[in-house]
Protein backbone atom coordinates (compact mmCIF):
# COMPACT_ATOMS: atom_id res chain seq x y z
CA UNK A 1 0.00 0.00 0.00
CA UNK A 2 1.03 3.58 -0.68
CA UNK A 3 0.92 6.71 1.59
CA UNK A 4 0.45 10.27 0.16
CA UNK A 5 3.95 10.67 0.38
CA UNK A 6 4.99 8.01 -2.01
CA UNK A 7 2.10 9.11 -4.29
CA UNK A 8 3.31 12.52 -4.78
CA UNK A 9 6.72 11.03 -5.07
CA UNK A 10 5.55 8.93 -7.96
CA UNK A 11 4.64 12.09 -9.73
CA UNK A 12 7.61 14.11 -9.07
CA UNK A 13 9.56 11.05 -10.79
CA UNK A 14 7.57 11.13 -13.71
CA UNK A 15 4.84 9.52 -14.41
CA UNK A 16 2.95 10.03 -17.40
CA UNK A 17 0.01 12.55 -18.07
CA UNK A 18 1.60 14.69 -15.14
CA UNK A 19 3.61 17.91 -15.75
CA UNK A 20 7.80 18.48 -15.57
CA UNK A 21 9.89 21.43 -16.64
CA UNK A 22 10.23 22.54 -19.72
CA UNK A 23 13.68 24.17 -18.61
CA UNK A 24 14.90 20.70 -17.82
CA UNK A 25 14.06 19.53 -21.26
CA UNK A 26 16.24 22.08 -22.94
CA UNK A 27 19.03 21.55 -21.04
CA UNK A 28 19.11 17.90 -20.72
CA UNK A 29 18.91 17.69 -16.84
CA UNK A 30 15.76 15.89 -16.41
CA UNK A 31 15.99 12.59 -15.06
CA UNK A 32 16.15 9.96 -18.53
CA UNK A 33 18.49 12.50 -19.76
CA UNK A 34 20.86 11.99 -17.29
CA UNK A 35 20.66 8.43 -17.28
CA UNK A 36 21.87 8.83 -21.05
CA UNK A 37 24.04 11.32 -19.88
CA UNK A 38 23.23 13.91 -22.59
CA UNK A 39 23.66 17.03 -19.43
CA UNK A 40 27.91 15.84 -19.85
CA UNK A 41 27.44 17.01 -23.76
CA UNK A 42 26.06 19.93 -23.49
CA UNK A 43 29.39 21.94 -24.05
CA UNK A 44 29.72 20.53 -27.20
CA UNK A 45 26.34 20.77 -28.67
CA UNK A 46 26.55 23.39 -31.80
CA UNK A 47 24.58 26.39 -32.00
CA UNK A 48 23.70 26.22 -35.94
CA UNK A 49 23.16 22.82 -37.03
CA UNK A 50 25.25 19.41 -37.07
CA UNK A 51 27.10 19.10 -40.04
CA UNK A 52 23.77 17.17 -41.28
CA UNK A 53 19.82 17.20 -41.30
CA UNK A 54 17.86 14.90 -39.74
CA UNK A 55 14.27 13.69 -41.16
CA UNK A 56 11.29 13.05 -39.07
CA UNK A 57 8.12 11.06 -40.56
CA UNK A 58 5.32 11.40 -38.01
CA UNK A 59 1.58 12.76 -38.46
CA UNK A 60 2.03 16.43 -38.93
CA UNK A 61 2.33 19.46 -36.97
CA UNK A 62 0.48 22.52 -36.25
CA UNK A 63 1.56 25.91 -37.22
CA UNK A 64 1.91 27.03 -33.18
CA UNK A 65 3.68 23.92 -32.40
CA UNK A 66 6.02 24.57 -35.35
CA UNK A 67 6.96 27.99 -33.97
CA UNK A 68 6.98 26.80 -30.67
CA UNK A 69 9.17 24.02 -31.64
CA UNK A 70 11.58 26.24 -33.68
CA UNK A 71 11.88 28.63 -30.50
CA UNK A 72 13.03 26.03 -28.07
CA UNK A 73 14.42 22.77 -30.05
CA UNK A 74 15.19 22.39 -33.23
CA UNK A 75 15.15 24.18 -36.60
CA UNK A 76 12.61 23.07 -39.42
CA UNK A 77 14.10 23.69 -42.68
CA UNK A 78 11.39 21.77 -44.70
CA UNK A 79 8.16 20.47 -44.14
CA UNK A 80 6.86 18.16 -46.52
CA UNK A 81 3.27 16.95 -47.08
CA UNK A 82 0.16 16.04 -49.80
CA UNK A 83 -2.37 18.14 -51.67
CA UNK A 84 -5.14 16.10 -50.12
CA UNK A 85 -7.18 17.17 -53.28
CA UNK A 86 -4.70 16.70 -55.83
CA UNK A 87 -2.10 14.12 -53.98
CA UNK A 88 0.79 16.05 -55.07
CA UNK A 89 3.92 16.77 -53.04
CA UNK A 90 3.84 20.46 -51.01
CA UNK A 91 6.89 21.84 -49.42
CA UNK A 92 7.58 24.71 -47.81
CA UNK A 93 9.64 26.39 -44.81
CA UNK A 94 13.25 27.16 -44.97
CA UNK A 95 16.14 27.58 -42.62
CA UNK A 96 15.85 29.46 -39.68
CA UNK A 97 12.67 30.43 -37.75
CA UNK A 98 10.13 30.48 -40.22
CA UNK A 99 7.27 32.50 -38.25
CA UNK A 100 8.84 34.22 -34.98
CA UNK A 101 5.94 36.53 -35.55
CA UNK A 102 2.82 36.46 -37.20
CA UNK A 103 3.10 39.65 -38.31
CA UNK A 104 6.22 42.07 -38.44
CA UNK A 105 6.13 45.77 -39.14
CA UNK A 106 9.23 46.26 -41.80
CA UNK A 107 8.79 50.54 -43.28
CA UNK A 108 5.45 50.93 -42.22
CA UNK A 109 4.11 48.00 -43.82
CA UNK A 110 2.48 44.71 -42.79
CA UNK A 111 4.44 41.54 -43.69
CA UNK A 112 2.83 38.34 -42.46
CA UNK A 113 4.65 34.92 -41.63
CA UNK A 114 5.53 33.41 -44.65
CA UNK A 115 3.73 30.13 -43.15
CA UNK A 116 0.11 31.62 -43.43
CA UNK A 117 -0.31 30.54 -46.70
CA UNK A 118 0.24 26.75 -46.22
CA UNK A 119 -2.13 26.66 -42.96
CA UNK A 120 -4.51 24.66 -44.95
CA UNK A 121 -1.81 21.67 -45.56
CA UNK A 122 -0.71 21.42 -41.37
CA UNK A 123 -2.33 19.92 -38.39
CA UNK A 124 -5.17 22.18 -36.66
CA UNK A 125 -4.21 19.78 -33.72
CA UNK A 126 -1.38 21.56 -31.44
CA UNK A 127 -0.84 18.20 -29.96
CA UNK A 128 0.07 15.87 -32.78
CA UNK A 129 1.90 12.60 -31.77
CA UNK A 130 4.75 14.01 -34.59
CA UNK A 131 5.05 17.53 -32.36
CA UNK A 132 6.38 15.54 -28.93
CA UNK A 133 8.19 13.18 -30.86
CA UNK A 134 10.24 16.37 -32.42
CA UNK A 135 11.05 17.79 -29.08
CA UNK A 136 11.93 14.39 -27.99
CA UNK A 137 14.64 14.94 -30.82
CA UNK A 138 15.80 18.44 -29.83
CA UNK A 139 15.84 17.85 -26.19
CA UNK A 140 19.12 15.82 -27.24
CA UNK A 141 19.98 17.17 -30.62
CA UNK A 142 18.84 20.76 -29.80
CA UNK A 143 19.09 23.15 -32.85
CA UNK A 144 19.39 20.31 -35.08
CA UNK A 145 17.88 21.45 -38.41
CA UNK A 146 15.37 18.55 -39.34
CA UNK A 147 12.46 18.16 -42.24
CA UNK A 148 9.02 17.00 -41.23
CA UNK A 149 7.19 14.67 -43.29
CA UNK A 150 3.57 14.62 -42.74
CA UNK A 151 2.33 11.10 -42.96
CA UNK A 152 -1.15 10.24 -42.65
CA UNK A 153 -1.67 8.97 -39.39
CA UNK A 154 -3.64 10.56 -37.06
CA UNK A 155 -5.51 13.26 -39.09
CA UNK A 156 -6.46 13.58 -43.59
CA UNK A 157 -3.38 15.20 -43.98
CA UNK A 158 0.00 13.89 -45.42
CA UNK A 159 1.29 11.41 -47.44
CA UNK A 160 -1.27 7.88 -47.59
CA UNK A 161 0.65 4.80 -45.74
CA UNK A 162 -0.84 2.22 -48.04
CA UNK A 163 -0.60 4.21 -51.23
CA UNK A 164 1.74 6.92 -51.34
CA UNK A 165 4.94 5.33 -48.98
CA UNK A 166 6.99 4.93 -52.23
CA UNK A 167 6.12 8.73 -53.47
CA UNK A 168 7.72 10.01 -49.64
CA UNK A 169 10.71 7.96 -50.12
CA UNK A 170 11.68 8.75 -53.79
CA UNK A 171 11.47 12.45 -52.68
CA UNK A 172 13.63 11.50 -49.85
CA UNK A 173 16.01 9.92 -52.00
CA UNK A 174 16.42 13.03 -54.16
CA UNK A 175 16.48 15.07 -51.37
CA UNK A 176 19.88 13.16 -49.87
CA UNK A 177 22.24 15.65 -51.15
CA UNK A 178 20.99 18.73 -51.24
CA UNK A 179 20.09 18.52 -47.99
CA UNK A 180 23.10 16.61 -46.76
CA UNK A 181 20.18 13.46 -44.70
CA UNK A 182 22.07 11.64 -42.21
CA UNK A 183 19.60 10.17 -39.70
CA UNK A 184 15.61 8.98 -40.52
CA UNK A 185 13.51 8.96 -37.60
CA UNK A 186 10.01 7.22 -37.67
CA UNK A 187 7.79 6.30 -34.65
CA UNK A 188 5.01 4.14 -36.06
CA UNK A 189 4.26 0.42 -37.18
CA UNK A 190 2.27 -1.26 -38.72
CA UNK A 191 1.59 -3.87 -41.95
CA UNK A 192 3.86 -3.59 -45.26
CA UNK A 193 2.29 -0.83 -47.37
CA UNK A 194 1.60 -0.67 -50.89
CA UNK A 195 4.59 -0.96 -53.60
CA UNK A 196 6.18 -2.72 -51.17
CA UNK A 197 9.52 -4.26 -53.43
CA UNK A 198 9.26 -0.86 -54.52
CA UNK A 199 9.51 0.66 -50.73
CA UNK A 200 12.19 -2.03 -49.86
CA UNK A 201 14.53 -0.85 -52.50
CA UNK A 202 13.96 2.94 -51.87
CA UNK A 203 14.77 2.28 -48.34
CA UNK A 204 18.26 0.44 -49.47
CA UNK A 205 18.45 2.87 -51.61
CA UNK A 206 18.53 5.82 -48.53
CA UNK A 207 20.98 3.58 -46.70
CA UNK A 208 23.48 3.26 -49.40
CA UNK A 209 23.60 6.64 -49.80
CA UNK A 210 24.12 7.27 -46.27
CA UNK A 211 20.99 7.61 -43.97
CA UNK A 212 20.71 6.37 -40.52
CA UNK A 213 17.12 4.85 -40.39
CA UNK A 214 15.47 3.91 -36.82
CA UNK A 215 11.67 3.12 -35.90
CA UNK A 216 9.49 2.13 -32.44
CA UNK A 217 9.01 -1.10 -31.84
CA UNK A 218 6.02 -0.86 -30.62
CA UNK A 219 4.33 -0.85 -27.16
CA UNK A 220 2.04 -3.83 -26.41
CA UNK A 221 4.84 -5.99 -24.88
CA UNK A 222 4.68 -8.43 -27.70
CA UNK A 223 6.74 -9.76 -30.57
CA UNK A 224 6.49 -7.24 -33.35
CA UNK A 225 9.58 -7.62 -35.68
CA UNK A 226 7.68 -9.02 -38.55
CA UNK A 227 6.47 -5.16 -39.19
CA UNK A 228 6.88 -2.88 -40.86
CA UNK A 229 9.25 -0.73 -41.16
CA UNK A 230 11.91 -2.61 -38.53
CA UNK A 231 11.22 -6.21 -40.69
CA UNK A 232 13.74 -4.11 -42.97
CA UNK A 233 17.46 -5.30 -43.27
CA UNK A 234 18.42 -1.54 -42.79
CA UNK A 235 16.12 -0.37 -40.33
CA UNK A 236 17.01 -0.32 -37.04
CA UNK A 237 14.60 -1.37 -34.11
CA UNK A 238 14.06 0.54 -30.81
CA UNK A 239 12.76 -0.49 -27.70
CA UNK A 240 12.42 1.23 -24.18
CA UNK A 241 14.51 0.97 -20.86
CA UNK A 242 13.26 1.98 -17.53
CA UNK A 243 15.71 4.67 -16.55
CA UNK A 244 15.10 5.02 -12.83
CA UNK A 245 13.25 2.80 -9.99
CA UNK A 246 9.96 3.95 -9.72
CA UNK A 247 7.07 2.38 -7.97
CA UNK A 248 6.57 -1.71 -7.37
CA UNK A 249 4.44 -4.30 -9.19
CA UNK A 250 1.71 -4.74 -6.51
CA UNK A 251 0.97 -0.41 -6.77
CA UNK A 252 -1.97 0.29 -8.44
CA UNK A 253 -0.11 3.05 -10.27
CA UNK A 254 3.09 3.76 -12.74
CA UNK A 255 6.07 1.78 -11.94
CA UNK A 256 9.73 0.97 -13.87
CA UNK A 257 12.94 -0.50 -12.58
CA UNK A 258 16.49 1.31 -13.35
CA UNK A 259 18.06 -0.39 -16.19
CA UNK A 260 15.27 -2.53 -16.94
CA UNK A 261 13.54 -3.29 -20.08
CA UNK A 262 10.33 -1.46 -19.75
CA UNK A 263 7.28 -3.99 -18.86
CA UNK A 264 9.38 -6.50 -18.05
CA UNK A 265 7.28 -9.48 -17.35
CA UNK A 266 9.58 -12.26 -15.67
CA UNK A 267 11.21 -9.54 -13.47
CA UNK A 268 7.82 -8.35 -12.28
CA UNK A 269 5.83 -11.44 -12.26
CA UNK A 270 2.38 -10.26 -11.52
CA UNK A 271 2.65 -7.56 -14.11
CA UNK A 272 -0.30 -7.55 -16.68
CA UNK A 273 0.81 -5.93 -20.07
CA UNK A 274 -3.13 -4.90 -20.96
CA UNK A 275 -2.94 -3.26 -17.82
CA UNK A 276 -2.45 0.58 -18.30
CA UNK A 277 -2.27 1.57 -14.41
CA UNK A 278 1.27 0.19 -14.19
CA UNK A 279 3.10 0.67 -17.48
CA UNK A 280 3.37 0.50 -21.10
CA UNK A 281 5.07 -2.43 -22.04
CA UNK A 282 7.82 -2.22 -24.67
CA UNK A 283 7.20 -4.65 -27.68
CA UNK A 284 10.20 -6.76 -28.97
CA UNK A 285 12.09 -8.61 -31.88
CA UNK A 286 13.37 -11.99 -32.74
CA UNK A 287 14.86 -13.69 -29.63
CA UNK A 288 18.04 -14.16 -32.39
CA UNK A 289 20.18 -11.46 -33.83
CA UNK A 290 18.81 -10.40 -37.43
CA UNK A 291 17.16 -8.58 -39.54
CA UNK A 292 13.52 -8.50 -37.07
CA UNK A 293 15.56 -8.04 -33.74
CA UNK A 294 15.00 -5.06 -30.99
CA UNK A 295 18.43 -3.42 -31.78
CA UNK A 296 18.69 -0.37 -29.49
CA UNK A 297 16.77 1.02 -26.58
CA UNK A 298 16.55 4.27 -24.89
CA UNK A 299 14.24 5.88 -22.08
CA UNK A 300 10.82 5.89 -22.76
CA UNK A 301 8.89 5.17 -19.39
CA UNK A 302 7.83 8.37 -18.14
CA UNK A 303 9.91 11.22 -20.33
CA UNK A 304 9.27 14.32 -21.10
CA UNK A 305 7.96 16.04 -24.09
CA UNK A 306 6.60 19.39 -24.95
CA UNK A 307 2.80 19.74 -25.33
CA UNK A 308 0.26 22.79 -25.21
CA UNK A 309 -1.87 22.31 -21.87
CA UNK A 310 -4.69 25.16 -21.57
CA UNK A 311 -2.87 27.24 -24.58
CA UNK A 312 0.23 27.02 -21.99
CA UNK A 313 3.88 25.04 -24.07
CA UNK A 314 4.78 22.88 -20.91
CA UNK A 315 6.62 19.78 -20.61
CA UNK A 316 4.96 16.36 -19.89
CA UNK A 317 5.79 12.91 -18.87
CA UNK A 318 4.63 10.78 -21.59
CA UNK A 319 5.65 7.13 -22.65
CA UNK A 320 5.99 4.87 -25.61
CA UNK A 321 9.17 3.70 -28.29
CA UNK A 322 7.48 6.77 -30.60
CA UNK A 323 10.08 8.63 -27.99
CA UNK A 324 12.80 6.23 -27.35
CA UNK A 325 13.51 6.49 -30.89
CA UNK A 326 13.91 9.83 -31.59
CA UNK A 327 16.65 10.12 -28.60
CA UNK A 328 18.39 6.86 -30.84
CA UNK A 329 18.06 9.15 -34.16
CA UNK A 330 19.27 11.90 -32.06
CA UNK A 331 22.67 9.84 -30.66
CA UNK A 332 23.10 9.13 -34.17
CA UNK A 333 23.30 12.79 -35.66
CA UNK A 334 25.72 13.55 -32.67
CA UNK A 335 27.67 10.85 -33.51
CA UNK A 336 28.31 12.08 -37.14
CA UNK A 337 28.44 15.34 -36.04
CA UNK A 338 31.35 14.67 -33.71
CA UNK A 339 32.78 12.47 -36.65
CA UNK A 340 32.80 15.07 -38.84
CA UNK A 341 34.65 17.72 -36.48
CA UNK A 342 37.30 15.49 -35.68
CA UNK A 343 37.88 14.85 -38.86
CA UNK A 344 37.58 18.41 -39.84
CA UNK A 345 40.17 19.46 -37.29
CA UNK A 346 42.82 17.21 -38.21
CA UNK A 347 42.88 17.14 -41.84
CA UNK A 348 40.84 20.52 -42.92
CA UNK A 349 38.36 18.65 -44.32
CA UNK A 350 35.18 16.67 -42.29
CA UNK A 351 34.24 13.49 -43.09
CA UNK A 352 30.70 11.35 -42.25
CA UNK A 353 30.16 7.64 -41.03
CA UNK A 354 28.27 5.16 -43.44
CA UNK A 355 25.48 3.56 -41.37
CA UNK A 356 26.85 0.21 -40.79
CA UNK A 357 29.73 2.13 -39.30
CA UNK A 358 27.63 4.57 -37.59
CA UNK A 359 25.83 1.35 -35.75
CA UNK A 360 28.91 -0.01 -34.55
CA UNK A 361 30.03 3.36 -32.99
CA UNK A 362 26.51 3.03 -31.18
CA UNK A 363 27.20 -0.76 -29.89
CA UNK A 364 31.03 0.42 -28.64
CA UNK A 365 28.92 3.43 -26.61
CA UNK A 366 26.16 1.17 -25.57
CA UNK A 367 25.62 -0.46 -22.18
CA UNK A 368 25.66 -3.95 -23.72
CA UNK A 369 28.85 -5.92 -24.83
CA UNK A 370 26.51 -8.67 -26.11
CA UNK A 371 22.88 -8.57 -27.94
CA UNK A 372 19.86 -9.39 -25.77
CA UNK A 373 16.79 -10.46 -27.27
CA UNK A 374 15.09 -7.63 -25.10
CA UNK A 375 17.43 -4.87 -24.78
CA UNK A 376 19.42 -5.17 -27.94
CA UNK A 377 22.91 -4.07 -27.50
CA UNK A 378 21.24 -1.68 -24.80
CA UNK A 379 21.18 2.11 -24.23
CA UNK A 380 23.40 5.11 -25.28
CA UNK A 381 26.10 6.71 -23.26
CA UNK A 382 26.40 9.98 -24.86
CA UNK A 383 29.36 11.26 -23.36
CA UNK A 384 31.32 7.94 -24.40
CA UNK A 385 29.62 7.91 -27.57
CA UNK A 386 31.01 12.02 -28.88
CA UNK A 387 34.31 11.47 -27.71
CA UNK A 388 34.96 7.63 -29.05
CA UNK A 389 33.33 8.88 -32.45
CA UNK A 390 35.50 12.62 -32.28
CA UNK A 391 38.48 9.79 -31.67
CA UNK A 392 37.93 8.03 -34.40
CA UNK A 393 39.08 10.43 -36.81
CA UNK A 394 42.57 9.78 -35.90
CA UNK A 395 43.48 12.36 -33.00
Amino acid sequence: MKNAGSTNQLKLDGIPGTSGRLSDMKNCQSKEMRFVKCNLIQNNIPANGYRGTAVIVDDGLSLLAWRELEENFVDIVRYVTTDPSTGEIKEFGSEGKDCEKIVTVSKGRLIPCPLLPYRGYLSRNDNTHGAMVTSAFGTIARNAKIIFVDLRLGDALGFKYSTQFSKMLEWLNNAVVPYHIKVLSMSFSGPNPGNNTQVKNLITSLYLNGVFQVTSIGNEGIFAGNRFPQNHRYVYAVGSVDHESRGFPWDGDYFSSYGKFTGDVAYYKNHDCSSVLTTFCSSFGDSSFGDKSTDFVMPGNGVLTAQFHAGVYVAKYSMGTSFSTPYLAAAALIAQYAYFSGHQRNYGRGDYLSPSELYDVLKVSSSRSTWDPYLGWGYIDLDYLYDYAWSLSGE
